[in-house]
């Protein structure tokens, strides 16, 4: 999404629409403006709001989307091979769902060099909003500041290519604006492996991977539009201010605010293998549940990675990937949503890592998974022969009680009273498979709230990404460029 390209083709279509259409809804002189979509169909709603120079969007519903391109397809710095592969090569046998040309050759370079160069994350993080909250400046245009908009963020939990963290850096930046900024999670996503159309629920369910507890993403949807653009207020009590969702049987947490680390959680020096162990993981016993908890949120970490004998054997630049681990119904050991993200070179890293929920029973255990490789970075492990490193540090966890409830300001470091992490000091060797099988999920839009403008499609799975005006049974058709009207 080029913000010089797209992001005004996407301005001139709403000037041409004011400037041709004489029933669009108004409202003290103010075009009632919303906007909808998944995927791509997210970005183009972020994209248009960080660059209408009249501001007209009033309410937006995007979904599964990113915040900053650079880290969704290079977290630090390390390439998604996966994803990076899947872009490029539609790029480069003509599909219309691969990435520009100049983007893909970007891609496929980070992937030759196991790296991004810096000009190249500069360049991926202009076509997102980060650009913008940051108040960058980079290619033809600096950024403006964000306008205030009334959002309704929706993230998926096993979602590997726009992890709920993306969505929570949204959620941070659009509610600095002022607007009415809400959160939900669900199961649903860009899931490995790939369905037909990119997109996918966690296997076994079906719609209900849409939902966050008793909430269905469907009818927030609506609800939001309908509050937003058809003066409806009382129908935001139907939408939760923060849920996150922690499977698809319906069970989920409200927290008041979204956690971010809290329980303290160490690690003590652990070797790894980093090329020899390939997908297996070294599993790190970090907790074990002395009642139920709720596990929700970004957990942050401080971790040392050293040579076993110092300095002496830290040669070349290892890669490590990372995520919180527990033990599936097949008694195998498994990333939790499927995530895990990379840790690249020596010495000491302090980072979030990705979000996860689940509910804990008493006396299961959570664990600190560390890959030397990984299916979601298959071309983006360390390229060089090392004999092991040695990983330590803390975790700050976001445990809660059983009942979900977060206090305030719990965010950055666990509040006095906060549960005391059990720790058993040993290594396991487990076996972590990813899933294998998976449900094709409709991915469609929910209508009817007001006049609809399709504006792009999901760069993988072709779902739209709609505009809603206020006005009611009419509508215009963008696709391509193509306008055409109906009842």
């Amino acid at each position: 999404m080029d913000p010089d390209k797209d992001g005004a083709n996407l301005v001139e279509i709403l000037d041409w629409a004011e400037s041709h259409l004489n029933w669009l809804a108004y409202k003290d002189g103010k075009l009632r403006l919303g906007a909808v979509g998944s995927s791509y169909g997210g970005g183009y709603q972020l994209a248009l709001l960080a660059i209408d120079p009249k501001n007209r969007l009033q309410a937006i519903v995007p979904q599964i989307t990113w915040h900053n391109l650079a880290y969704s397809l290079a977290p630090g710095g390390v390439p998604k091979t996966t994803y990076a592969l899947l872009l490029t090569s539609l790029a480069e046998t003509g599909s219309q769902a691969g990435f520009e040309p100049r983007i893909s050759r970007m891609l496929a370079k980070g992937l030759l060099n196991n790296e991004l160069e810096p000009a190249d994350r500069r360049e991926l993080t202009y076509h997102s909003l980060k650009y913008a909250c940051d108040g960058g400046r980079y290619g033809d245009m600096p950024a403006r500041p964000v306008p205030k908009v009334d959002a309704l963020l929706m993230q998926g939990m096993h979602d590997v290519l726009f992890n709920v963290n993306e969505s929570y850096a949204n959620y941070q930046c659009l509610s600095r604006a002022g607007g009415d900024v809400r959160l939900m999670t669900y199961q649903f996503g860009h899931v490995l492996p790939l369905s037909s159309d990119g997109l996918q629920a966690v296997p076994g369910i079906g719609e209900e991977a849409k939902n966050c507890g008793r909430y269905s993403a469907a009818k927030a949807e609506l609800a939001w539009l309908q509050a937003k653009l058809q003066d409806k207020p009382e129908l935001l009590d139907s939408i939760p201010k923060m849920c996150i969702s922690l499977d698809a049987k319906g069970d989920a947490v409200e927290p008041a605010a979204f956690p971010v680390g809290g329980a303290a959680a160490s690690v003590k020096p652990t070797l790894v293998t980093p090329t020899a162990l390939g997908a297996l993981p070294v599993a790190y016993p970090l907790y074990v549940a002395d009642a139920d908890r709720v596990l929700a949120g970004i957990p942050q970490a401080v971790l040392n990675v050293e040579g076993v004998v110092g300095s002496l054997t830290e040669v070349g630049d290892p890669i490590l990937f990372v995520g919180l681990g527990r033990v599936s119904a097949q008694g195998l050991i498994e990333p939790i949503g499927d995530q895990v993200r990379p840790l690249k070179g020596w010495g000491k890293h302090s980072l979030d890592l990705n979000a996860v929920g689940w509910r804990m029973r008493k006396g299961e255990k959570l664990y600190l998974l560390v890959y030397g490789s990984h299916p979601q970075f298959p071309s983006s492990s360390s390229r060089f022969t090392m004999p092991a490193a040695v990983v330590s540090g803390v975790l700050g966890l976001p445990l809660q009680g059983a009942s979900g409830s977060v206090r305030a300001g719990v965010d950055r470091a666990a509040p006095a009273g906060s549960v005391a992490p059990v720790l058993v000091p040993k290594v396991e060797l487990l076996p972590a498979p990813m899933a294998s099988a998976v449900n094709q999920v409709e991915s469609g839009v929910t209508g009817g709230a007001g006049t609809v403008i399709h504006m792009v499609t999901n760069p993988v799975a072709d779902v739209a990404g709609p505009l809603i005006f206020g006005s009611v049974n009419k509508a215009v058709n963008a696709v391509k460029g193509v306008f055409s009207v109906f009842k």
